[in-house]
């Protein structure tokens, strides 16, 4: 049987060199890390690959693959399932951020429960109870000035001085060199907010595994900060 495993493999490895990648494909994966990363390595990926047709969908939902609405999905959601391939990618964190404005006009949160007194702005993805939880122990509700469905409508009102954002410090990092965004230091540990890659199993020759490998080699070289225990099956 092993024989016959390895046998079916190189035979499929003959066949991708033999042939051009072609077909279509569908990645989801959230618009912040789309617009922050994916875009660019997705781009790199269809000039090496032309005939390769890619639909990228902004979600932050593993559970379209099962539905067959993606075949790859990145997430921040820790989903085990039998039935699908789970690859560590990177690690981030979030933190708290506001305009020096704001800061100026309505003073800095010394502690979390401050926060009940902050205009606050929400993801309501990221937050359906409308609460900011820090970790397991240290979780407040908020009363948010504004709330959307995209981090990325959050940044920009924030810079503008609208009020306070929590989110991955990755995704300000150019607002915060520029000083446009300052990061608010409370005394709590965050846990890291690790990324994945989905997909169902396939052989090695597929599409699926192709984007999937150049994903992953892609973010890990732009967030430089892979999730300890990562391997490619």
């Amino acid at each position: 049987m092993k024989i016959i495993e390895e046998l079916k493999f190189a035979r499929e490895a003959i066949d991708s060199f033999n042939i051009e990648p072609s077909g279509k494909l569908t990645l989801v994966s959230p618009t912040s890390i789309n617009k922050k990363w994916v875009n660019q390595i997705t781009t790199e990926f269809l000039i090496k690959y032309p005939k390769i047709q890619l639909t990228l969908c902004g979600s932050n939902s593993p559970y379209r693959i099962f539905s067959g609405e993606a075949d790859i999905a990145i997430s921040n959601i820790n989903l085990v399932h039998k039935n699908i391939i789970k690859l560590p990618v990177f690690s981030s964190s979030k933190s708290l951020f506001a305009s020096p404005s704001y800061i100026t006009k309505y003073g800095c949160p010394k502690k979390i429960s401050d926060l009940i007194n902050h205009a606050c702005l929400l993801n309501i993805k990221d937050s359906t109870d409308l609460s900011w939880e820090f970790s397991e122990n240290e979780k407040i509700r908020i009363n948010p000035r504004y709330i959307t469905d995209s981090t990325d409508n959050l940044v920009k009102p924030a810079i503008d001085g609208l009020g306070i954002i929590w989110v991955s410090k990755d995704l300000v990092q150019n607002e915060l060199n520029v000083g446009e965004l300052i990061e608010i230091e409370l005394d709590i540990v965050t846990p890291p907010l690790n990324f994945y890659i989905y997909y169902k199993p396939v052989s090695r020759a597929s599409n699926i595994r192709l984007l999937s490998d150049f994903l992953v080699k892609g973010l890990q070289k732009n967030c430089n900060r892979s999730v300890e225990g990562i391997s490619t099956p």
